[in-house]
């Protein structure tokens, strides 16, 4: 008789086991199961039931039973209420985790110039700041696929829209020129940037340096950008540079070496600054700047989409390849 008892004890845990997500749902726990369970056989055979257990060792298994149970039930719920936390977490401030190979929605760091203009060689200022087009293709690009970008400048100041960016003759036509400034005017991000100095790689799961002439004075020389830079590359997640923002890659030198040396690289070409009459009047050029950090440095066509990826670098031309680019940071986030 004592086994019957026990047999139907075994029932009972057997039964929580199985339809565990059910009574979870229903809020009952594995002492409430075991409780209802006793009545309903006391219920049915009183009598076989009171035999069976009026002994001490039924009594001390039915005790073993219930602790068991009472620890085990204390366990699956701490757990559940630790997933309920990380999930809590995931979906405020952090980066996403990656789940089977993809990211729901991935936070993204642009990191922007704050310069508003590029002294030449001659000690002149030239009027510049990023250029429209490498900031609002991409940024259109990721926010419609439902990423979440977050903006940073050194000192946290507003960043300054290359005007020459917004022409007509070199955003591509008029058309292109309104949907570039509607695009710049409605990304709230632009007006709030945090400060570059607050970034911690690890709220993020991208880095984007968007270019415009803008990164030849600051970023080139930015120690918190070298920092980054320095932080995505080792971390193994997308970093995305394109244009004249690989100027910021100058700044991770310490004793004249850099972790970008033997990366296949590309960025505004000697030919393209020449071409935009500036070459003669720079202090120095990128081209240049770049072979001489000793990275393995490609070029493209002139003015042509061409991108280069190397490990989780991924680096662009000139304007016409953010668009490229974000199109392949995008299949990195999938």
């Amino acid at each position: 008789m004592m086994i019957a008892s026990l047999l139907a004890m075994s029932t009972a845990v057997l039964a929580r086991s199985l339809a565990a997500t059910k009574l979870d749902r229903w809020n009952i726990a594995a002492p409430v199961l075991m409780v209802l369970f006793g009545v309903a056989a006391g219920m049915a055979s009183p009598k076989l039931l009171g035999i069976a257990l009026n002994t001490d060792v039924a009594q001390h298994i039915a005790e073993i039973i219930l602790a068991v149970l009472l620890f085990v039930d204390a366990r699956m719920r701490a757990t559940a209420s630790r997933a309920t936390v990380e999930s809590s977490d995931a979906r405020g401030r952090g980066p996403r985790t990656w789940t089977a190979g993809v990211i729901d929605m991935a936070k993204l760091l642009f990191v922007m110039t704050g310069a508003t203009y590029w002294t030449l060689k001659d000690g002149t200022r030239h009027a510049t700041g990023y250029w429209a087009e490498e900031f609002a293709a991409p940024y259109k690009a990721l926010t419609e696929a439902g990423h979440q970008v977050v903006v940073a400048t050194p000192h946290g100041v507003v960043p300054n829209v290359d005007m020459m960016s917004l022409r007509p003759d070199m955003a591509g036509g008029a058309q292109i020129a309104l949907e570039l400034e509607g695009i710049i005017r409605s990304a709230e991000e632009m007006r709030r940037p945090i400060q570059l100095s607050d970034a911690r790689l690890e709220d993020y799961d991208a880095v984007y340096f968007p270019g415009g002439h803008g990164p030849m004075e600051d970023l080139w020389d930015d120690a918190d950008a070298g920092r980054l830079l320095t932080a995505a590359l080792a971390s193994g997640k997308p970093l995305a540079v394109v244009c004249h923002a690989p100027a910021a890659m100058l700044a991770t030198r310490i004793h004249g070496v850099s972790p970008f040396a033997g990366y296949r690289v590309t960025a505004f070409t000697n030919d393209e600054e020449n071409a935009v009459g500036l070459a003669s009047k720079a202090r120095w050029l990128l081209e240049d700047e770049l072979n001489d950090l000793g990275v393995d440095f490609t070029r493209g066509e002139m003015w042509k989409p061409y991108t280069v990826v190397d490990r989780n670098l991924y680096t662009g031309q000139n304007p016409a390849s953010a668009g490229v680019l974000a199109e392949r940071l995008l299949k990195a986030l999938t």
